[in-house]
């Protein structure tokens, strides 16, 4: 799981939620940019320095194509979540940290056939609108977009943008 790319992605949330209050929705997003591209250029360097080399440079730069597009995203999601006053943005902001962990929970089931690693991106996902939403009607809704935003992520990042980019 610590290669998982949901489990990056919390990273960028975490800083979206702890800047927004503070600084807003510009500075969530530039911190959820930085954090997921620190991470990938954290992991590519030690790759390079600690494991003897990071193999072909298309994957670090694959990577970090993702990490500009997934760190603001989540970014304002944190932001969304944790700052806004619509209740619509804050189930959104918590539904697409879930939809994350869904759409690898889905990957890991039924393309990879690994189960444990599977059903605790599930877990993840129904978890975290259960224990992150501040209502139980935020709760529910949150859930239900959570589910629909994994089989949105899936299919568009999976099995269009993975599949014709990395083959």
């Amino acid at each position: 799981m610590a290669n998982s790319g949901a489990v990056w992605c919390v990273a960028a949330f975490a800083a979206g939620a702890l800047v927004a209050r503070h600084a807003g929705l510009p500075a969530a997003t530039v911190a959820g940019l930085c954090a997921e591209s620190g991470l990938v250029v954290g992991y590519y360097g030690y790759a390079e320095v600690a494991r003897g080399g990071m193999g072909s440079v298309l994957a670090p730069l694959v990577w970090l194509g993702m990490a500009c597009v997934a760190g603001p995203l989540f970014g304002v999601a944190g932001s969304w979540w944790r700052c806004s006053s619509t209740p619509r943005r804050r189930i959104i902001g918590l539904a697409a940290l879930a939809g994350v962990f869904g759409m690898e929970g889905i990957h890991y089931a039924f393309i990879l056939h690994y189960a444990p690693q599977a059903w605790a991106c599930l877990a993840v996902a129904v978890a975290v609108p259960l224990l992150m939403g501040h209502t139980l009607r935020q709760r529910a809704w949150s859930l239900l977009a959570a589910v629909v935003f994994s089989l949105l992520a899936y299919l568009v990042f999976i099995q269009l943008i993975l599949t014709t980019v990395l083959g």
